[in-house]
């Protein structure tokens, strides 16, 4: 009787023990490039990295960028938003994203989940374009400082409570202005 009571309780300890490391990790990045010699675009990319699919509901993404060195001109979403849905759904989960750039060196967005059954696409482990923004380049000789505020970008599981996933993986973009002849543009 003794040794199944300690079975039991080594089995739930290490269940509970890697409750967080099976849990779902999103990593979220940066794409960039040089739209043209003075514009710098970045696609807002996230990704799951330990999961196969994982929903995702209502999210904030708060981003700071060099305000000395670049003016924000403007914001298309990509995905999760009114105008992407999935072949089997009659109508988007998501509505148009809200942002915000009324700080410069700021820009603050947020998707909203209106199906919370429905959440669709999936996140995935390739990687998904959320939005790209785009930047006139002001001063060429300084660098991007392009990185999420850890503290206020939350992205929430979809359901009806919410459930903010914790393990979340930040990749900055710090890099020169100046355009190399070696960079290559992407076409909108």
């Amino acid at each position: 009787m003794e040794r199944k009571f300690y079975k039991a309780l080594i089995c739930t300890a290490l269940l509970f023990g890697t409750g967080n490391i099976l849990s779902s990790q999103v990593a979220l990045s940066f794409d960039t490039y040089f739209k043209t010699d003075n514009i710098y675009c970045s696609e807002i990319v996230l990704q799951c990295e330990n999961s196969s699919e994982l929903e995702i509901g209502t999210s904030s993404f708060y981003i700071e960028y060099n305000k000395e060195a670049l003016r924000f001109l403007s914001y298309k979403s990509e995905s999760y938003d009114s105008r992407n849905k999935c072949s089997a759904q009659t109508e988007p989960a998501y509505t148009n994203h809200s942002f915000d750039v009324s700080n410069p060196g700021v820009i603050n967005t947020t998707i909203f989940l209106k199906r919370h059954n429905d959440a669709c696409p999936k996140l995935s482990d390739s990687p998904n374009k959320l939005a790209t923004v785009c930047f006139e380049i002001k001063q060429p000789d300084q660098k991007s400082h392009l990185k999420y505020n850890e503290k206020h970008t939350h992205i929430d599981k979809a359901g009806l409570k919410v459930e903010l996933l914790e393990n979340l993986i930040f990749t900055d973009a710090n890099e020169s202005l100046k355009r190399n002849k070696s960079d290559t543009s992407k076409s909108e």
